[in-house]
């Protein structure tokens, strides 16, 4: 079944009249999905893992994202009864548990944020199995299933460690996707990271080891469901995959239970924009993201905590660490000024217009609870603990870039092992476009139908493509990783040996007219308008849960 009808029979089911009448005519819809070509299925014949992702990588780079959409366009939809589709998810209910992207924990709106701020039935359903499993169980057994540990940075140092135990319900929200009668069609259960809970910055082994445990404490309180699926976002495709992975070789009970695992914009296969901060070719050694990563790890190194020395040395310390600092500064303003002077030039007007628009209040904010909260910098007792959670905050800063990379993606694939049997792969990756290529629904990169045009977030994200496609010459891209390496391959999967030759069952379902961001997010960056993406992502949500139900309906 095509996963294009699935998305347009989802949309028409998903909005009012009101919200579709930009949608669903014949031209704009197609800005949403792109159908990918048999180039772009077809699986490289390279027998090693470099030759087989630049053979990739070429075709990123011979692709137009415009020649997509027409292609889209020009290819009639057929129409699919969304009572199809709704009998599919009752015949097979899915309970899809979601892995946010890195830097989560950074940005309070959440992914698919518009069911999460709804609820749903599933919300009531999650809150009244947490009051029967308190009132049925003891209170030790009650402690330990119902909280859970969190590291907090605030927290850390002193005599502490930074773990803080809270209520579990804190740590997962719960939605769904219901008919209209009220009945869940989909039930969501988010892992929602806390600020500097270091839960979307670390190494994978880390993070999944946060996430398993969780979702083992969840299905105690509502039981294992017949029909799971793991979707993870951007860097939290790896952290299901992980999870999944670890899972199945500790035969956790609910491992059994996953039918599918869903990557959106997932690095499946490492980001280019890593690489270049991390594993640069000795000719790009003086990138600007490679010298600040550099400069990031060389402060951390040199920083020493002056409480962990005898009291006569802690002043000599404390004068290192501000020589440190200062060059750090003046090493990192030189670098502010290359990417400065490398990028577009400066359009006064247009960054007025921005200015207007973005809603700074939330950012400074943020700013603020970071440095009066988590580092307390009013305070001069706390410049020791400062020192030390600086260092954690960048170590786990960049570790998850490291994560990202193509070599340590590599790694992960030879070190780990997937189950094949009863489990589908499903991918969607994102690729903008450019401005100078007009649809009949208007310009093809600031369409009103896939982006919030003039937005902070709109605006990062641009450039981040167009810097994209100087580095490294690939157009399909969503600004932070490439269309090829966000989908599986399973036999690129299988090059790496670990999972005994057995190849995934997987599928790539399609390349989304949007950027990184819009994939899951309403916004990172808010704007004083209120406006926000305007990307049907209930649509998509329901459309991938459906394409799952639909193939549990013919195994095989």
């Amino acid at each position: 079944m095509d996963f294009r009808d699935l998305f347009f029979a989802c949309l028409e089911a998903s909005y009012s009249q009101e919200e579709l009448s930009r949608l669903l005519d014949s031209d704009s819809r197609h800005l949403l999905i792109y159908p990918p070509t048999p180039e772009m299925l077809e699986e490289p014949s390279a027998t090693d893992w470099s030759s087989f992702l630049a053979a990739v990588d070429a075709n990123d780079r011979n692709t137009r994202p415009f020649d997509l959409y027409r292609r889209g366009r020009d290819q009639p939809a057929a129409h699919l009864s969304h009572s199809q589709i709704e009998t599919a998810l009752r015949r097979h209910p899915l309970t899809i548990v979601v892995f946010p992207g890195i830097f989560g924990e950074f940005i309070d709106t959440r992914p698919f944020e518009e069911a999460f701020r709804t609820g749903g039935a599933f919300r009531a359903e999650w809150q009244a199995s947490i009051e029967s499993f308190r009132r049925e169980h003891d209170s030790e057994e009650t402690a330990d299933v119902l909280f859970d540990s969190r590291f907090l940075l605030e927290e850390a140092g002193g005599n502490g460690g930074g773990e803080v135990r809270l209520p579990l319900a804190d740590l997962l929200s719960a939605a769904s996707l219901d008919d209209a009668d009220g009945s869940p069609l989909v039930r969501l259960l988010l892992l929602r990271p806390g600020l500097l809970s270091l839960e979307t910055l670390d190494d994978i082994p880390r993070l999944s080891e946060i996430a398993r445990r969780r979702v083992a404490k969840a299905f105690r309180v509502l039981g294992v469901p017949q029909n799971l699926a793991l979707l993870g976002y951007s860097m939290g495709a790896m952290i299901a995959l992980d999870a999944l992975s670890q899972a199945s070789q500790e035969n956790a009970n609910w491992a059994d239970s996953v039918r599918a695992v869903i990557s959106v914009g997932g690095v499946l296969f490492g980001s280019h924009v890593a690489d270049q901060a991390t594993h640069p070719e000795p000719s790009e050694m003086d990138n600007p993201l490679h010298r600040q990563v550099t400069l990031l790890r060389e402060l951390r190194e040199k920083l020493r905590e002056p409480d962990k020395a005898p009291m006569l040395k802690r002043p000599g310390i404390i004068l290192t660490n501000t020589r440190a600092w200062l060059r750090f500064a003046r090493a990192y303003a030189k670098v502010l000024r290359q990417v400065a002077a490398a990028g577009d030039e400066l359009d006064l007007p247009r960054l007025r217009s921005i200015g207007k628009k973005a809603d700074f209040q939330p950012t400074l904010q943020l700013v603020g609870r970071i440095a009066f909260d988590a580092f307390k910098l009013y305070n001069p007792f706390h410049y020791s603990r400062n020192v030390g959670k600086f260092q954690v905050l960048i170590r786990g800063a960049l570790a998850a870039i490291e994560n990202l990379s193509t070599e340590g993606r590599r790694r992960w694939w030879e070190a780990n092992a997937l189950p094949t049997a009863g489990v589908r792969y499903y991918a969607v990756a994102a690729t903008m476009g450019t401005s100078d290529e007009e649809t009949p629904a208007g310009p093809f990169l600031a369409n009103t139908v896939t982006y919030n045009p003039g937005s902070l977030d709109y605006e990062f994200l641009c450039q981040g493509h167009r810097d994209f496609i100087a580095a490294h010459g690939v157009r399909l891209n969503d600004s932070q990783v490439a269309v090829g390496r966000a989908r599986f391959w399973p036999r690129l999967a299988a090059l790496s040996g670990s999972d005994g030759g057995k190849p995934l069952h997987a599928e790539f379902l399609g390349v989304l007219g949007t950027h990184h961001w819009g994939l899951v997010l309403e916004f990172a960056n808010e704007s004083r308008d209120d406006s926000v993406n305007p990307y049907p992502r209930l649509a998509l949500l329901k459309a991938l849960a459906a394409k799952a139900a639909f193939d549990l309906e013919a195994p095989g």
